[in-house]
């Protein structure tokens, strides 16, 4: 068993280092700007890596208020299957509990990503320099 962990992280560390000059091994694309005198170094523009031009601050703002938005409708459902639950319980005191027990757990959540999308905005607001929502 020994011998054969030896021989795969054998196998494994060869590959890198025989397979990294093949990686590093890459042309200048026609039409590009070679850089320091035309030594092969090459600094793509925005345009030819298809990256966006938008920047960080607004990339992880547009991911907090997605993610927000999911947990907010994943919320939502879990306050309709509680509902659901409760309705379904038809006078077992147990359930009953149960399903009031995840409707305010429910709420909460539902608060929670609501206060949070305050305390986001506020931030981003304040970051940004501009006195008012």
């Amino acid at each position: 068993m020994n011998i054969k962990k030896i021989i795969s992280s054998l196998v494994i560390i060869l590959f890198l280092i025989f397979s990294a000059p093949l990686a590093f091994a890459v042309d200048i694309p026609s039409g590009g700007t070679p850089v320091d005198g035309g030594a092969g170094v090459h600094i793509p523009t925005a345009t030819e890596t298809g990256l966006a031009d938008t920047s960080i601050q607004d990339v992880l703002t547009n991911l907090l208020q997605w993610l927000l938005g999911i947990v907010g409708i994943i919320a939502l459902i879990g306050f309709a299957i509680s509902g659901i639950q409760y309705i379904l319980a038809s006078g077992d005191e147990k359930l009953a509990e149960t399903a009031k027990k995840n409707m305010v757990n429910s709420v909460m959540g539902i608060v929670v990503v609501l206060a949070s999308f305050v305390v986001i905005q506020a931030i981003d607001m304040a970051l940004r320099g501009s006195g008012s929502f």
